[in-house]
């Protein structure tokens, strides 16, 4: 649920508050991962990436991108196209 209150705070325009929850997002979609040895969830990825587009931070907008695509090789997502068209704009 955690990258669900990210993702509304991004559309409401709080990017601030996206961000924070959306690493917090990934840092319990990672830890819970390891544990089971699931792929992390590459979406919370491309979800941060876009926050911290908009919230100016191309270099870590793109890191993210990055790391959400990388991520969709072991673990495929619906938004990756989106993923890599914001990834061509930084």
């Amino acid at each position: 649920f955690v990258d669900t209150f990210g993702w509304v705070f991004y559309k409401k325009g709080l990017y601030p508050a996206a961000v924070e929850q959306l690493k917090k997002a990934i840092d319990r979609d990672e830890a819970g991962a390891a544990r089971t040895g699931g792929a992390p969830t590459p979406v919370y990825r491309f979800h941060l990436g876009l926050a911290l587009a908009a919230r100016g931070d191309k270099a870590g907008a793109r890191r993210e991108l990055e790391a959400a695509l990388a991520l969709s090789r072991r673990a495929p997502f619906a938004e990756a196209e989106e993923a890599r068209k914001a990834l061509a704009t930084l």
